[in-house]
């Protein structure tokens, strides 16, 4: 099975994301009668990995980059990675990625709908590069390795993230688009309102962080992004009032 879907604790990993978050920062304004649909997150994962814009097949993922320490980071999210590794081993490596989740849709008075993935996945491949810019933008491993190295027999870095997206849809019930798709450069094809992306992992450390290969380290990332702040922060631009990315050593 390429994609492990579980049911288990939906509830309570949709609870955490909305504590995480605050609803009023990112829902809008919201009545008791609105007429609210569930969808299976399903109709998210299958949208995902459409990118065709120069991208290697296994980092069709949510990637980010720290402004400040120029790290790039990749995250499993939607079990991309994962499908990728077992077809490209004949199936002999297997992560074991969980994948949890539903969709929030409510209809708006203009026809269209609002929007909100809920994700939680477990055992998601994740790597961390220095973001070298140019195709592609990432260069060798300091956390984790590449997919490709995977294949060939290293370890992977493994780890949990949770995924909150609220966007304005065509319609309720209109097919859902590639997150990743939404957010490579140039205007979305939807508008959005909020993204929020916190992972973190444990794995081994590359030389080129400093330390031996083999380091036991960890990773974290959390990115905010409040699309209807627009022009309210520094910049006019500055919609990602956090966007980090951590690598520490276990044990420091």
């Amino acid at each position: 099975m390429k994609r492990h879907l579980t049911q288990a604790s939906v509830a309570t990993a949709a609870v955490v994301a909305l504590l995480l978050l605050g609803m009023t920062a990112t829902f809008g304004a919201r009545t008791a009668s609105s007429p609210v649909q569930i969808r299976p997150i399903e109709d998210f994962l299958d949208a995902q990995g459409t990118c065709a814009n120069g991208i290697a097949p296994p980092y069709h993922s949510l990637a980010w980059i720290d402004p400040e320490t120029q790290l790039f980071i990749a995250v499993d999210y939607a079990g991309l990675v994962e499908e990728w590794i077992e077809e490209e081993s004949g199936g002999a490596i297997t992560l074991g990625t969980e994948i949890e989740g539903k969709v929030i849709e409510r209809p708006l008075p203009d026809g269209r709908a609002e929007v909100t993935v809920l994700l939680h996945t477990r055992n998601a491949f994740t790597v961390v590069t220095p973001f070298v810019g140019g195709d592609p933008p990432f260069g060798d491993a300091l956390f984790g390795h590449h997919a490709w190295d995977v294949v060939a027999g290293a370890d992977a870095a493994l780890g949990e993230c949770m995924l909150k997206w609220v966007f304005i849809n065509d319609a309720p019930g209109a097919p859902l688009p590639d997150v990743l798709v939404e957010f490579i450069p140039g205007p979305p094809a939807h508008e959005p309102i909020m993204l929020f992306f916190e992972a973190h992992a444990e794995g081994t450390l590359r030389e080129g962080f400093g330390v031996p290969d083999g380091t036991p380290g960890r990773a974290q990332t959390t990115q905010v992004g409040l699309f209807r702040n627009a022009g309210k922060g520094p910049k006019e631009e500055d919609v990602y009032p956090a966007e980090h990315i951590k690598l520490t050593v276990l044990g420091r």
